[in-house]
């Protein structure tokens, strides 16, 4: 693992951190944090061993395109998400972010599905996806 691929983990997982706690606690979150993300990850894939310029700009532009629909979708997928996602689509690339997507999605789905058993269906219950998609995040890791 080089020197860049550890600095865009523990950047993530930073933003992770702080990011989960945010949407759990407030239903947002602060964007400012970005500013000292970006950062490190624009120094972790330029010291990355194998840098593949496509896959970071395409986990980038996934990232863009879940932005569009959260502004179409009416408030059901947050814009804070697809900016998480669109930062870890930039620091991962396209395929590793569609797994921690993946992940993060079933264990919400599951966690949903949980909460409709013993709480009873509410039609507008929200659940925060920033705390799922970092379960996500380190499974990818783990793999």
């Amino acid at each position: 693992m080089s020197i860049g691929e550890v600095v865009i983990r523990v950047a993530l997982a930073i933003m992770f951190c702080i990011y989960s706690v945010q949407d759990v606690k407030k239903r947002s979150i602060n964007l400012l944090v970005l500013l000292g993300i970006i950062p490190c990850l624009i120094i972790g894939l330029l010291f990355q061993k194998d840098f593949r310029i496509w896959s970071y700009i395409t986990g980038g532009i996934f990232g863009g395109l879940l932005y569009l629909f959260s502004l179409y979708s009416g408030g059901r997928f947050g814009r804070g998400d697809a900016v998480v996602i669109g930062v870890v689509g930039i620091g991962l690339g396209l395929w590793k972010c569609l797994l921690v997507v993946f992940y993060g999605l079933l264990f919400a789905a599951i966690f949903g599905i949980g909460v409709t058993v013993c709480c009873g269906y509410q039609k507008r219950r929200q659940i925060p996806l920033i705390p799922f998609l970092t379960t996500g995040y380190l499974l990818v890791l783990w793999i």
